[in-house]
């Protein structure tokens, strides 16, 4: 069987999702199972929300890898008002919670958000 690389669907965002913790060992940096979830979930929705290129590479019908591009002046893929809320939101909380642990993230990344 080959892998097929076509447009990455909604579908499999929540095994895109798990590629991201394991890939990111996003595990490191919490023990805690609620939070490791809504840090993944936050990290998915800022990438995917950003991406105007989102493919996905199949095995069969199983997602077996993503690729994600922000292409200037290029429409957003995914782009929608929950994610971006949701990105917000957890943006808040990381400042307002982890304000220590987040200052070095938040400077490397500060020019590289699509949305604010």
């Amino acid at each position: 069987m080959e892998i097929d690389i076509r447009p990455l669907q909604k579908k499999y965002f929540n095994a895109a999702r798990k590629f991201a913790v394991q890939g990111m060992h996003l595990e490191w940096y919490t023990g805690n199972a609620v939070e490791l979830y809504l840090y993944s979930k936050y990290f998915w929705y800022l990438e995917i929300s950003c991406a105007t290129i989102a493919l996905g590479a199949y095995l069969g019908n199983e997602l077996v890898g993503v690729l994600l591009a922000d292409m200037d002046g290029e429409p957003k893929v995914f782009a929608n008002r929950f994610y971006r809320s949701f990105v917000r939101l957890a943006e808040f909380v990381i400042k307002l919670g982890y304000k220590d642990a987040s200052n070095a993230y938040e400077k490397a990344t500060k020019n590289k958000r699509c949305f604010k």
